[in-house]
């Protein structure tokens, strides 16, 4: 989850270079103006601080490559500094678009809202129940035997939701997914990372992995070393390492369809054998690119719908419920009436 927080940041940091080098900007001059619009926001400023984003402009300044500048920055991984070491200056800013889409993960998210909304009504209804127990305890201390045993279970049920502990802790959780975005975004994409099919990820990564060779190839970088970069970049280490040790053996577009053949589906064979037939290999990438993106959104909506409903219903399971045990006492009461608690 924490690779997920850091991969925004360079996201940001990417794109924001890249900007200003496509303003006019030298490196050092883009570095210092994003470092000072950094550092103008409390926020943002621990951004430029964990980045080392003033040790980074300094060293430009200085007259160091970009490239070298990063590499010792451990916020930085390796394909970063290698990719910007294959970049021709005159390309930097179109090589920081690329990396700032290579940072942008394509993964499925729980949704929040819902989740938030559960809390929500738990708190409300607990802090309900607080005062109604107030009354309900005094009759239950008197008059012990009076209560049937599905009546005290409510009680002692009531109890427990509004226990001080328990409420605290589901006002924490509350407020985390309300006003702790940071927070909310680890804990939810290590939370989704478990919870959603492994081939959904797995769709995702293609995607990605197909887009940034495209957009390496363009750039003009070698096919080994476009993948190598690329490869860094997945987050499933078995496949990353494998597909970095395809690149290592100088192994080209048409080897790796055979060797993972399990990793890309037919209509991304053919769409990648027709671009290296005419000669259009970066265009037929970013096609096949679209094609995995689009079946990825599909199936994350539908996915989202399927788990929007699991969680609207267990919204209205659990005020169901605690309307019931609120209601149990009372309805007790009514029953028996007001007048055999106040006998000798």
């Amino acid at each position: 989850a924490d690779r997920d927080f850091d991969a925004c940041l360079r996201e940001l940091l990417a794109a924001e270079l890249a900007g200003r080098l496509e303003m006019g900007l030298s490196q050092p001059e883009a570095l210092e103006d994003l470092r000072l619009t950094l550092d103008d926001n409390p926020l943002l400023a621990r951004i430029s601080k964990n980045l080392g984003l003033a040790d980074i402009s300094q060293a430009v300044a200085r007259g160091e490559h970009l490239s070298t500048a990063l590499r010792r920055r451990v916020a930085f991984p390796a394909y970063w500094p290698r990719l910007l070491e294959l970049t021709h200056s005159a390309s930097l800013a179109a090589a920081l678009r690329q990396l700032a889409s290579l940072e942008n993960r394509k993964r499925p998210m729980l949704a929040v809202r819902h989740i938030a909304l559960v809390v929500l009504a738990f708190l409300i209804l607990a802090f309900n129940m607080t005062y109604t127990l107030r009354g309900l305890a005094f009759l239950l201390q008197e008059y012990p035997g009076t209560f049937p045993l599905s009546v005290r279970a409510s009680l002692w049920l009531q109890g427990l939701f509004s226990n001080g502990l328990l409420m605290g802790l589901a006002a924490l959780v509350f407020l985390v997914l309300a006003f702790l975005p940071e927070v909310r975004g680890r804990l939810f994409a290590a939370i989704s990372a478990r919870l959603f099919p492994a081939g959904l990820a797995r769709l995702g990564q293609r995607a990605q992995l197909l887009g940034t060779l495209a957009g390496l190839l363009r750039l003009g970088i070698p096919t080994t070393a476009a993948l190598e970069i690329a490869s860094q970049a997945l987050e499933e280490r078995r496949l990353a390492d494998q597909l970095r040790k395809a690149a290592h053996r100088g192994s080209g577009i048409s080897q790796l369809l055979e060797e993972f053949a399990e990793f890309f589906p037919p209509r991304v064979h053919f769409l990648i054998r027709a671009g290296e037939a005419t000669g259009q290999l970066p265009e037929a990438l970013e096609a096949a690119s679209r094609l995995q993106t689009e079946e990825f959104e599909n199936a994350i909506t539908r996915l989202g719908e399927q788990v929007d409903a699991g969680l609207t219903v267990v919204a209205g399971l659990v005020v169901l419920v605690v309307c019931v045990l609120c209601i149990m006492p009372y309805q007790h009461l009514l029953t028996v009436g007001f007048g055999d608690f106040l006998l000798p």
